[in-house]
């Protein structure tokens, strides 16, 4: 069992597993605690919906959950989008609460392999978020 504060929480060793959008590891949702619903939300993306960039060059109107950076924001993937079950289900999670905006410093994160706590159906796993260079940025968390 991993133990708090231990040394390699300064930054990535082997025992770190990393999910960036360069690696082949990508983190596809991040859920955040919602007072309101008593639940997890999704956390709305602010990565492109085709390439993982971070942008916020175009957002859909309609359901103002769906980003494309410049490279992507062709009108073929707009409409492809707009016309898809993806847009109309977003709207309804928007509405609903279960699709939040929360600023996050990252959508690239690095999980341990060990196992840090162990209880009533929990495994919980330390998490931290990663900066561009891949460096550790914000506290450390936990996963599920």
């Amino acid at each position: 069992r991993e133990r708090i504060d231990a040394s390699d929480d300064k930054s990535i060793t082997s025992d770190w597993k990393c999910y960036t959008r360069t690696s082949s590891n990508v983190v596809n949702r991040i859920w955040s605690w919602s007072t309101e619903l008593n639940d997890f939300a999704q956390v709305i993306d602010n990565r492109c919906g085709e390439c993982w960039r971070r942008t916020s060059h175009y957002r859909c109107e309609y359901c103002d959950a769906f980003l494309l950076c410049k490279k992507c924001a062709n009108s073929s993937n707009i409409r492809l989008h707009k016309t898809s079950k993806d847009c109309s289900r977003k709207i309804a999670k928007v509405r609903s609460g279960g699709l939040v905006k929360e600023e996050l410093p990252s959508f690239s994160i690095a999980m341990k392999e060990q196992i840090f706590g162990e209880g009533a159906e929990r495994v919980v796993r330390k998490c931290r978020f990663l900066d561009k260079y891949d460096d550790f940025i914000g506290p450390v968390m936990v996963a599920k």
